[in-house]
Parts: structure tokens; sequence; C-alpha cells
């Protein structure tokens, strides 16, 4: 089972590098970066696990739910809270089959930390940092901050 979230992440991961960049523009974020400043100041900065948890049934694609309970096959436990002040949308980049099947959104704040948020079908899948040290985030971040340039 462990395996098979892995292999899920790392295909998300696959199926984004097909994707094709676009700037941040001047214009109120859009739905889904709308969507991953959530995950950022609705999850990662919440300190309460009440609301984390009800955030990730509300907001997080049912097939990545499990990556944020106690019970996920990750070596490094589920997915934490890990506060990014003052996120700001840098990038976003769409899938070129289809804006559906899968965007990422770069989000920048202080300290130059960092969070690129995969949304799959209007949900947060997961998000990858360059702060928490964290396998997937290790994994997916610098990959995927490739695919914006």
């Amino acid at each position: 089972m462990r395996k098979s979230m892995v292999a899920a992440a790392l295909l998300l991961l696959a199926l984004l590098t097909a994707a094709c960049g676009g700037d941040k523009g001047e214009n109120a974020p859009n739905s889904h970066e709308q969507l991953a400043l959530s995950y950022v100041n609705d999850f990662l900065n919440e300190t309460s696990e009440e609301a984390r948890s009800a955030y990730v049934k509300e907001h997080v694609h049912p097939e990545y739910q499990q990556l944020y309970s106690a019970d996920t096959p990750m070596p490094d436990g589920p997915i934490q809270a890990l506060p990014l002040s003052n996120p700001e949308v840098y990038k976003s980049i769409t899938d070129v089959q289809s804006e559906e099947n899968g965007v990422a959104v770069w989000l920048k704040g202080e300290d130059n930390k960092e969070v690129i948020v995969l949304i799959i079908e209007g949900k947060v899948a997961t998000g990858f940092d360059n702060y928490s040290g964290s396998m997937l985030s290790m994994a997916g971040f610098e990959p995927l901050q490739r695919e914006f340039e």
C-alpha cells in the first residue's frame, strides 16, 4: 500500500512534466490559485487539529486523503502543519490535456519558504515544499520547480 501511494504521487509528478508554464499576472488569483492559498492558510498554517481534519475532508481529493491521516503509508508519516507566512502566488502551470487533470501552483512566502500545491479535479492532492525536509517534498519540489521555468 505504501508503494502504491508513493507511485501515485510520482505518477502525478510525471503527468505534470508535460505541463506548460504561465506567469503570474496582476489579476486576482484564479480558483486553483485560491485553493492553493487556502491550503496554506487553512491547513499548513492552522494550529487546530480539528480544523485541519475538516479541511482535508472538504478540500483534499479523496484519493490523496490518506496522505493526511495517521495511518498513511508514507515513510515520513502524515502531512503536517508547516507554517508559511504571507504566501503569494508566484506561478501556475496547467496540464496540457485538460485543466481539470492537474494544476500546480507555486507559492512563495517569507524566509525563502516555498510550496508547490498540486490540484486535481478542483481538489488539493498534496503540496511539495522546500523547507520541511520530508521525503515526499524533497522528491517532488525541485523537479516541479524546474517545470515552471
